[in-house]
């Protein structure tokens, strides 16, 4: 670095050059920018900042980037004593001219000629390791980069070049129109989507999306899945020959953990368009599996292989202020050969089933057989929905326990879950002996939803109309006579009909409640 006591001004403009930046006078390699008062005094000049950003020609020498004959003459000052006005000091100037310089230390190898003129120049992004830098993070090293190469032209006057700034290369299939083709029945790939972009007219789920296409033989139930990948994936499978008109046949995004799985039906010779995508812009390395099953054209439950999902719309545990508490057992059965891989995913509230608490538990119902676990009923009381996806056909029910402070259970009732949702239900709401009707509604869609109620008397003429609006992936549980106005006459027996205002599927049950007692109503 140079003295501070040197007088080293910037050849070139450099922060001039940038939009909102303040302009420096200073050279990088340290030195002062004096301004000679003319009476033996020099004032120090504030540049503010960033205080000395620039190259002098002292620095552009040094680097061969201009000739010895171009570097003006400068000055030293010695023996600087402060004069009690700041900035000010009375020095001795010293002249400093480059041939003095060239006869002490001799001249520049090799020569400004002869110098390399065009650099390479990079940009480290530092990250945890093992973790793929997700997109947003690129872009900005991208910019910062480009800057750099900007900030290098201005400072060296353009006597030195850069080669253009590396961009962000993504893989071949980044574009729809570049989709990698796979083949046979059954197969596995592999790829990545590091540094791949959403383009134009992709209004699909997640980001930086990698495609492939697949043309099967034959006809069938096909089963495509990124297991091995090692970011947070999203899968779909599409048809149409134009990214932005696709027809959506299949999407997902956690059925496996973070990776993704999509049961659908197949026809031979048919084009399917297939997209990996990263989660909120994820990125890594791509593992994509697909496994077509022919003879099988049936995607109901009554299908083993097709994907099945169990929603119930109401969990309870935990403990109330005066003690009480509630538990929950959910049992799980497979009724044919082979084990299902499931995994429980709970929403709005997290509990614990033995073996600490969490919102995602991982699940595996034995072949042939059963399993049943019941939460610990500890923590304060919370309520939510769940979700039980497996990769093969099983059954389900969830059974609540109502549990005074001394752990003497006074109330039960079973719920079976919602395996095909439907827009629409109803149900008897009995309000003799002083029963009251709760409702359980789950939202298991990404939007917000209002559903419609509607309580109808024997003869089907509407007695009290009401609605309820839950919002994206939750559930709502109140009493019926909080939802609807009026509110219905104890001791008679309505029908109560729910439908979803947009006909979208939803999940819905009933608990009649009577004092301390309650129990499941199902919804038809």
């Amino acid at each position: 670095h140079w003295s501070e006591w040197l007088h080293v001004p910037e050849r070139y403009p450099v922060w001039s050059g940038f939009a909102n930046e303040p302009y420096s006078t200073g050279s990088i390699m340290g030195g002062g920018v004096w301004q000679d008062n003319g009476d033996g005094t020099f004032t120090e000049q504030d540049t503010g900042y960033p205080r000395a950003m620039g190259l002098s020609d002292l620095d552009l020498y040094a680097m061969g980037m201009i000739p010895p004959e171009e570097v003006r003459p400068t000055f030293l000052l010695r023996d600087a004593v402060e004069t009690g006005t700041r900035r000010i000091f009375r020095a001795t100037k010293v002249p400093v001219r480059i041939e003095d310089i060239v006869a002490a230390m001799g001249p520049r190898v090799p020569s400004s000629s002869e110098q390399r003129k065009e650099f390479r120049l990079g940009v480290y992004l530092l990250h945890e390791d093992g973790r793929v830098p997700r997109a947003e993070w690129l872009a900005r090293t991208q910019s910062v980069m480009e800057s750099v190469v900007k900030y290098f032209t201005l400072a060296t006057g353009g006597s030195a070049a850069t080669a253009p700034p590396p961009t962000a290369v993504g893989p071949p299939n980044d574009l729809f129109s570049n989709a990698l083709t796979i083949s046979g029945p059954s197969g596995r790939t592999t790829g990545s989507n590091i540094g791949a972009t959403t383009e134009t007219g992709e209004r699909l789920t997640g980001g930086a999306s990698a495609w492939w296409q697949w043309r099967p033989a034959s006809s069938g139930t096909a089963t495509i899945d990124t297991a091995g990948s090692t970011f947070n994936t999203f899968l779909g499978v599409y048809t149409g020959m134009e990214v932005s008109a696709l027809r959506t046949l299949a999407e997902d995004d956690d059925a496996i953990g973070l990776q993704s799985r999509v049961t659908l039906q197949v026809t031979a010779g048919t084009v399917y368009r297939l997209r990996v995508a990263g989660y909120d812009g994820d990125m890594g390395n791509i593992v994509l599996n697909w496994n077509l099953k022919t003879g099988i054209t049936s995607t109901t439950p009554n299908n083993d292989n097709a994907f099945a999902t169990l929603i119930f719309p109401q969990v309870a545990d935990g403990a109330s202020s005066d003690g009480s508490f509630f538990r929950t057992t959910i049992a799980l059965t497979r009724k044919a050969g082979g084990d299902a891989n499931c995994r429980l995913i709970l929403y709005g509230m997290d509990t614990d089933f033995g073996s600490g608490r969490g919102t995602v538990f991982p699940v595996t119902v034995p072949g042939n057989g059963f399993m049943s676990f019941r939460t610990t009923g500890a923590g304060r009381l919370q309520s939510g929905y769940a979700t039980v996806g497996c990769d093969r056909r099983i059954s389900g029910q969830l059974t609540y326990a109502s549990y005074d402070a001394s752990g003497t259970k006074y109330g039960e009732a079973t719920v079976f879950p919602t395996e095909v949702e439907s827009s629409s239900y109803s149900m008897i709401v009995d309000g003799r002996d002083g029963a009251r009707l709760a409702l359980a509604i789950a939202n298991n869609t990404d939007i917000s939803r209002t559903y419609e109620l509607t309580l109808r008397d024997g003869a089907g003429d509407t007695v009290s109309t009401g609605s309820v609006t839950v919002p994206a992936r939750s559930n709502i549980a109140q009493f019926l006579n909080d939802l609807i106005s009026p509110p219905p006459d104890s001791g008679t027996v309505y029908l109560l009909e729910a439908r979803s205002s947009d006909h979208s599927d939803f999940s819905m049950i009933g608990l009649h409640v009577t004092g301390v007692v309650f129990s499941t109503v199902p919804a038809n």
